[in-house]
C-alpha cells in the first residue's frame, strides 16, 4: 500500500479549477497526471472520518486507483484522457468512494473491469449510461448476487458456437458454469434485491435448462434413426427431388449417443436450415425434413438426465436454478453488463457487451 499525504488541488498549464465541484479540466494528459487528478477528486470530495479510518480509506483508494490505471493501460491505453471528462470523474469518485467504504476485493475487481469500459466509452451513447448505472448498483449487490446474475446470463443470453459434440459440452461446463456455481443461493430476497436495484424482473414465466440445451444445442441431443426408416418418411410425401435426397443423405453422419445410428450433422434448427438452403433444398421440404427430425430428438426430461451424466456439477445447478428465482429472471441491460463484467472478471472471457446493448 502506499502512504500518501493530503494534496491541494492546483492548476497546471492550460488548466481550470472548479472548485463548486471540484472537477479539474486540463487539455493533455500524462499516467502521472492522470492518477493525481483521481486522487485529488477523491480527497476534495470525500467525507472525513477519523485519523485512523481516513488511514485505512486512503490506502484502499490508492489501492483501487493504481489497479483501475494498470488495467487501462492494458486495455485501453488511449482512454487515459476519459478522466478530463466531468462525467467520468463523478463515476471514479464514487467507484473509489466506494471501494474505500468496504475494501471489499471482488467488488473492487468488478468496479475497475467496468470503469475500463466505461473510460473507453466517451460519447454519451445507451452503453455509457448502462455503464454509469452497473457502477452505481454493483456495490449494492454481493458476490453471490454478481455469480447468479453471470449464471442467468451464460444460460439465458448465449450460445457456443462450437458445440459440436459431448467432450466440448463437458469441458463448456465445467470452464463456464463451475467458476460461479460456489456461491449461489435459493433464498428469494437476494433476487427481489436484483429486481429492486435494476438488474432485472422476477417474470411469472419460467425458463427451463434442459428446455434451453435441447432448443440451442439439438445437435448434441438426438436418439438417432435408421438411414433407410428417415428416408422412407422423407420420400412418403413426394415432394423431394432426387437431387434434394441426395444432398439431404450427405448430412447423415454417425448418432453420437449410438454408433449403428444416425443423425443429422447440424448443430441446431438454424444450423440445419443454412445447411440444407446451401444445398439447394426447397424452403417446404426443409420444414418437413426438421419436422421429422424433431421426433428423434430426446424429450427435456431425457436431456435433462443425461446432462447430469455429462458433468458431475449439473446436479446442483439443477437444484439451485429449479428451487429459486433464477429461472424466472429477466435480466436487463444493467443486469447483463454487471454479469459480463464478472465473467471477464472469473474466467477472463471478453464477450462484446455491444452485441446485447447496442
Amino acid at each position: 500500500m502506499l502512504n500518501r499525504t493530503k494534496q491541494v488541488q492546483k492548476s497546471g498549464n492550460n488548466s481550470t479549477n472548479i472548485q463548486a465541484n471540484e472537477v479539474k479540466i486540463i487539455n493533455g494528459i500524462t499516467y502521472t497526471e492522470t492518477r493525481q487528478i483521481a486522487q485529488e477528486v477523491f480527497e476534495a470530495n470525500f467525507y472525513r472520518l477519523s485519523e485512523q479510518a481516513m488511514q485505512v480509506a486512503k490506502a484502499r483508494v490508492n489501492e483501487l486507483m493504481d489497479y483501475f490505471l494498470s488495467e487501462l493501460q492494458k486495455r485501453a491505453p488511449h482512454a487515459l484522457s476519459s478522466v478530463l471528462d466531468p462525467d467520468m470523474q463523478f463515476v471514479l469518485y464514487t467507484s473509489l468512494r466506494e471501494y474505500a467504504r468496504t475494501g471489499d476485493k471482488d467488488l473492487g475487481q468488478l468496479l475497475v473491469d467496468i470503469l475500463v469500459d466505461r473510460a473507453k466509452n466517451n460519447e454519451r451513447t445507451l452503453m455509457q449510461i448502462v455503464l454509469n448505472e452497473s457502477l452505481s448498483v454493483v456495490p449494492k449487490l454481493t458476490i453471490e448476487q454478481f455469480d447468479a446474475l453471470s449464471l442467468i446470463f451464460l444460460i439465458k443470453y448465449t450460445k457456443c458456437s462450437e458445440m459440436r459434440n459431448i467432450q466440448i459440452l463437458s469441458a463448456y461446463i465445467d470452464g463456464y458454469y463451475v467458476p460461479f456455481m460456489g456461491n449461489l443461493t435459493k433464498e428469494p430476497s437476494y433476487y427481489q434485491h436484483l429486481e429492486y436495484t435494476g438488474c432485472g424482473s422476477i417474470s411469472i414465466g419460467e425458463i427451463r435448462i434442459e428446455r434451453v440445451f435441447r432448443e440451442t444445442y439439438s445437435g448434441l441431443f438426438c436418439r438417432g434413426f435408421k438411414k433407410d426408416e428417415f428416408l422412407a418418411q422423407i420420400i412418403s410425401g413426394e415432394t423431394f427431388s432426387s437431387e434434394e435426397i441426395n444432398a439431404l443423405e450427405a448430412l447423415f453422419t454417425p448418432c453420437l449417443h449410438n454408433s449403428n445410428l444416425y443423425q443429422l450433422n447440424a448443430k441446431d434448427d438454424e444450423d440445419l436450415e443454412k445447411r440444407c438452403t446451401s444445398m439447394g433444398i426447397s424452403k417446404e421440404n426443409i420444414t418437413k425434413i426438421k419436422d421429422i427430425y424433431s421426433k428423434y430428438l430426446m424429450s427435456e426430461q431425457e436431456v435433462k438426465e443425461f446432462l447430469r451424466k455429462v458433468h458431475p456439477c449439473m446436479d446442483k445447478l439443477f437444484d439451485y436454478w429449479d428451487n429459486s428465482y433464477m429461472k424466472n429472471m429477466v435480466l436487463t441491460s444493467v443486469g447483463i453488463a454487471i454479469a459480463h463484467a464478472n465473467i471477464r472478471r472469473k474466467i477472463n472471457e471478453n464477450f462484446d457487451l455491444s452485441i446485447w446493448i447496442k
